[in-house]
């Protein structure tokens, strides 16, 4: 290979690296004719023997060669910075910034495998345009963004969930419990209260004992509220986000997007007291939240032998909803369920047609839950009452106990409009949007999952 001596300067300097405005980014490189180029970046691998270097930075890599074998001749894992030929590829210069230990065994990494795996990193690419678009999304429609701490001294008080608790340590007081939030929901319904009118939260959320293909501990969660209006205007809300996203998206990631035609087909709108009664012949308007003896023996018909007589209505209707009903949904269209019974805990007002159930509704699309929305509960006396039911019944769970936000139910006092919320996982919007049945590889730095 033709070429003169190669400079390698020495390991942690950069000395003699011309001015700012001679570094390119890879993907631009090749787009140059005449002047200086710098590039920067790691080192994939490297071949003493070819004279070869594959290097990597943020846009992308290339393969660089050398002429003959110089001294200091950078390994798989260096950070360099090269003096390149854009037609030839042939290094001029070679500067040696960072000297790594190698990167034998640190594939499996988080922190590695963005760069050792170009598909990997281009999926962290791919949810940051996801969080801006979703930004976007609510921005352009009017919407406030709140970013409520998420560090509290209660949360909401669902009884399947459990918190992380922490402490807080000021001098001269006694440490004082605090909660990392499940959901944002009690803060944003006080924003509610205090005047806005449509408000969205897009952070982290924290749910201990959570940890699956779709469950890690820390996720990011997309809440968002309409103060005036019910759970009718944000299903169109939902709807309109994933064409949004879909629409946004496709021209610069069809290699990451589903390749099949789920997403752009009509939403289907299905009564969950229909859909219960078609799979399972179980009449959810005559179960009896005290008495459930006839949803029991049903049940045990369908052959859950594991239903014994302390068992409540809920805990039995999602044994039979969560084995034979959810594993389907979504699976030929989008499908948003609709209009849950009262007995369900919940904080949805009861729908005015039907006291017997409320306005609740959850998104399904290709077997995933996606989000779960209400017309907001904003009667006083009622949240009181269902906080407390809720209480004892984590209790009876063997669930850690929470206190009653009062002063939730202050701003309840004062006055809450009629609203309308929504609770949406964005990984999991992610996974549905890329057709994967895991969340993990698509967020940053995850807890890895049990095999």
């Amino acid at each position: 290979m033709a070429g003169g001596p190669l400079n390698v300067l020495s390991e942690g300097t950069d000395a003699g690296i011309p001015r700012e405005k001679f570094f390119c980014r890879i993907a631009d490189w090749r787009q140059r004719r005449g002047g200086r180029c710098i590039l920067r970046g790691r080192g994939l691998s490297s071949d003493l023997q070819r004279g070869e270097l594959i290097l990597r930075d943020e846009s992308g890599q290339v393969a660089l060669q050398f002429a003959g074998a110089p001294a200091g001749f950078p390994g798989a894992g260096d950070i360099v910075a090269v003096e390149a030929d854009p037609e030839s590829a042939r290094v001029r210069r070679l500067w040696v910034l960072v000297k790594s230990s190698g990167t034998t065994g640190r594939q499996g990494k988080p922190w590695a495998a963005a760069w050792c795996d170009p598909l990997g990193f281009r999926r962290l690419r791919f949810r940051s345009d996801v969080l801006q678009l979703v930004r976007r999304f609510f921005l352009e429609r009017g919407f406030v963004e709140l970013d409520v701490p998420a560090l509290q001294r209660s949360t909401g008080m669902e009884p399947h969930l459990e918190p992380f608790f922490t402490e807080l340590r000021l001098t001269g007081t006694p440490p004082e419990r605090l909660i990392l939030h499940t959901s944002p929901e009690l803060a944003l319904k006080k924003m509610l209260v205090a005047g806005f009118e449509r408000v969205f939260y897009l952070g982290h959320v924290f749910r201990n004992g959570e940890l699956s293909a779709l469950h890690q501990p820390e996720f990011t969660m997309l809440e968002w509220y309409r103060a005036y209006e019910d759970y009718h205007a944000l299903m169109h809300d939902a709807e309109e986000l994933v064409s949004f996203l879909w629409r946004e998206l496709s021209p610069h990631w069809k290699d990451l997007l589903r390749k099949d035609l789920l997403l752009q087909k009509p939403w289907k709108r299905v009564q969950l007291q229909e859909l219960v009664q078609e799979k399972a012949g179980v009449d959810l308007r005559s179960v009896h939240p005290d008495r459930p003896e006839g949803l029991r023996r049903r049940a045990m018909e369908l052959g859950f032998r594991e239903v014994t007589p302390d068992w409540p209505a809920d805990d039995i209707f999602f044994l039979i909803f969560l084995n034979l009903i959810e594993p389907e949904l979504g699976t030929e269209a989008p499908t948003i369920l609709y209009d849950y019974p009262s007995w369900i805990p919940s904080l949805a007002r009861k729908c005015p047609e039907d006291p017997a159930f409320v306005e609740r509704f959850e998104i399904y699309i290709d077997r995933i839950e996606l989000a779960n929305a209400f017309t907001e509960l904003n009667d006083p006396v009622e949240q009181e009452r269902r906080f407390l039911l809720d209480q004892q019944k984590r209790l009876e769970l063997g669930r850690s106990p929470l206190p009653i936000d009062e002063d939730f139910l202050e701003a309840l006092r004062f006055g809450m409009p009629p609203a309308a919320g929504i609770a949406l996982g964005v990984d999991r919007l992610i996974a549905v949007l890329t057709g994967t049945q895991r969340i993990d590889q698509w967020m940053p730095l995850p807890l890895p999952v049990p095999k």
